[in-house]
């Protein structure tokens, strides 16, 4: 059973009551296969749009890996930038 409570979505055992303030509710049928596409709006899971899927992507395209990190720090250490 998946519930949203406080805008966060909860996976629970079926046979556990609905906590306080929660609301049940399903899952659409692609949503284990792509959860980055949808949001909680309110007691619904929503599909993201086209904006707002290529606004999380640029997001996530900007993210820095580790080894792009220790260059960078590097670099200010040895006053390059």
């Amino acid at each position: 059973m998946w519930v949203i409570q406080n805008q966060a979505l909860l996976m629970l055992p079926d046979d556990v009551p609905v906590p306080p303030e929660s609301v049940k509710v399903t899952v659409p049928h692609d949503f284990l296969q792509n959860p980055a596409g949808y949001k909680i709006d309110g007691s619904k899971i929503v599909k993201l749009s086209a904006g707002e899927l290529k606004a999380a992507k640029r997001v996530e395209d900007l993210k820095l890996t580790a080894e792009e990190i220790a260059k960078i720090k590097k670099a200010i250490k040895e006053g390059r930038i």
